[in-house]
């Protein structure tokens, strides 16, 4: 069997990241989108094991427990504080309280190639949060202060974490790329809004 040959592409960038509550009944709400996404960066996390028998190493495995997420962002509108952080938002103040409960939400972002093609990301469950504000006075230049949102992920009850959409994949569902930001996709699943 003959090598399939493809343009060589790399990751250029990414954007149209979205979130949107997970409700009780496991299913989602319409996702939000959230503007001036500047940087996504995602790290599995692991539980390990081995075991040692005849004086050498018979055993060594590493499981999947979660997923470290790092996001940038240029702009956190209030609602959507509110939304993830499970802040009292009203009349345009943003409350903060120690009852405040995150909110699950699954993550939808667009990952950008070199070639111009896209990949489509989703985590399912999050639990995201701002950590900090902070600003600074501008001197002889614009000093544009940007936000970091730093969480986690579960798996589903079924164990899936995330799905990455590849809408160049052989046998992809176009009805499900289009959908993409407008519903929660699932594996082997088409969701319309």
């Amino acid at each position: 069997m003959a090598d399939i040959v493809k343009e060589f592409k790399q990751v250029e960038g990414c954007r149209n990241i979205h979130v949107a509550k997970r409700k009780i009944d496991g299913t989602y709400e319409v996702p939000i989108g959230v503007r001036g996404l500047a940087e996504i960066k995602t790290t599995d996390t692991f539980m390990e094991g081995t075991s040692i028998g005849d004086m050498r190493k018979m055993i060594s495995k590493k499981k999947k427990s979660g997923i470290d997420i790092a996001i940038t962002a240029n702009e956190l509108p209030a609602e959507v504080e509110s939304l993830l952080m499970g802040k009292k938002y009203v009349n345009g103040e943003l409350v903060s309280n120690v009852d405040d409960n995150q909110s699950e939400v699954a993550l939808l972002w667009e990952e950008v190639w070199s070639d111009g093609s896209s990949t489509y990301n989703i985590i399912y469950r999050t639990k995201l949060a701002r950590e900090s504000r902070e600003g600074k006075g501008n001197s002889d230049k614009l000093d544009f202060q940007t936000i970091s949102i730093n969480g986690s992920a579960l798996a589903l009850p079924n164990g899936d974490f995330d799905m990455n959409l590849d809408p160049s994949a052989t046998g992809v569902d176009a009805n499900k790329v289009t959908n993409f930001f407008a519903a929660v996709q699932m594996p082997g699943v088409v969701v319309t809004p």
